[in-house]
């Protein structure tokens, strides 16, 4: 998906914050069996997703946390099939 981020560094500190976002639309190629026979059709989807990086990093050290949302939609002729999902990672690494 295409998208975009900064990394922000707080002055005269070691901690910096890092949004990203991304979206994007893609064709979807779908194929099943029924009681009815074989049978397939295009559609569209689309998606989204969302980052909010926050951490603390010097030589030796480094942590972060992380909130992460993702969403994502696919028409199904006449229904439709939704997604979401949200997740918070925390990562501490010190070698």
């Amino acid at each position: 998906m295409p998208g975009y981020g900064i990394n922000i560094t707080i002055p005269n500190t070691n901690f910096f914050i890092s949004p990203m976002i991304f979206a994007g639309l893609g064709a979807a190629f779908n194929s099943y069996y029924s009681k009815n026979g074989k049978d397939s059709y295009t559609n569209m989807e689309y998606a989204a997703n969302f980052n909010l990086n926050a951490g603390y990093n010097v030589s030796r050290y480094y942590s972060k946390i992380q909130f992460n949302w993702a969403a994502g939609y696919s028409p199904l002729d006449p229904s439709y099939f939704t997604s979401e999902f949200w997740m918070a990672l925390v990562i501490v690494v010190y070698p």
